[in-house]
């Protein structure tokens, strides 16, 4: 372990706090401390310890929304976020305690690259982008670039649902006497490289190791229909070991 990934740091939002504790996710000001963590000097020498050891330290960056008593909701223009046809603020899915940022203001742009790199000067190594899906890819290109021009060793990984059509990851197919069966290796958050030993023609036997994934998040695997499957949602398997399913012929 090299990388130390802090959740949300920021102050909360009280408005339409979910629970008593609220979700770190509804941030109300992007360039503070939750105090409950401590203050702005704390993380300093945290921040300062942790590179001493030889740790990186990335923050998550929820760009996509704040709370709905944002720093920002009071000083900046109303059109900084979504309002629907009364002039409220829009939630995404069920999150009723966030305000959703309208990526179509320039200004919004500049004020996220601004709070990222507040913290890239404060010595944070890069950042754990939530919800990177839900803001315009220009967005993250331009502000990467940026950034990384001043900081390039700017460490930056994104939450995407998207990761088996996006990540890096190697597709693998397979005929057999018993159906076709197609599996994926998709890199996950820390992945360095994936290998893949196979090649188009090749013969292979039963738990010959057809690859190499490094902190990979998973394997998609496809299956004829009428296969038998032998494992439920929860179980751990073991390379060369479980057995993930019977194919019949």
């Amino acid at each position: 372990v090299d990388i130390v990934w802090l959740m949300p740091i920021h102050p909360i939002g009280v408005k339409e706090r979910k629970g008593t504790l609220g979700s770190y996710y509804a941030i109300a000001d992007y360039k503070a401390v939750n105090p409950e963590f401590g203050t702005m000097a704390d993380f300093e020498n945290f921040l300062a310890e942790a590179h001493k050891l030889g740790f990186r330290v990335i923050l998550d960056c929820v760009a996509n929304h704040t709370s709905p008593d944002a720093k920002w909701i009071n000083e900046c223009p109303a059109d900084w976020y979504m309002r629907d046809s009364l002039g409220n603020t829009v939630v995404n899915y069920d999150w009723y305690d966030i305000a959703e940022l309208n990526y179509d203001k320039r200004e919004v742009w500049d004020a996220m690259a601004d709070q990222m790199r507040f913290w890239m000067e404060k010595g944070v190594d890069g950042f754990r982008c939530d919800m990177a899906c839900e803001i315009p890819l220009e967005f993250w290109q331009e502000t990467i670039s940026a950034l990384r021009a001043d900081y390039p060793g700017m460490y930056m990984l994104a939450y995407l649902p998207k990761a088996s059509e996006l990540n890096e990851h190697t597709s693998t197919g397979m005929k057999t006497p018993y159906g076709e069966v197609f599996f994926k290796q998709i890199a996950g958050t820390f992945a360095r490289r994936i290998v893949n030993h196979a090649k188009p023609g090749e013969e292979v036997e039963k738990a010959e190791e057809c690859g190499i994934i490094k902190f990979g998040s998973r394997i998609d695997m496809f299956l004829p229909l009428d296969a038998d499957i032998k494992v439920k949602i929860g179980d751990y398997v073991k390379a060369c070991e479980s057995v993930i399913a019977e194919l019949h012929k």
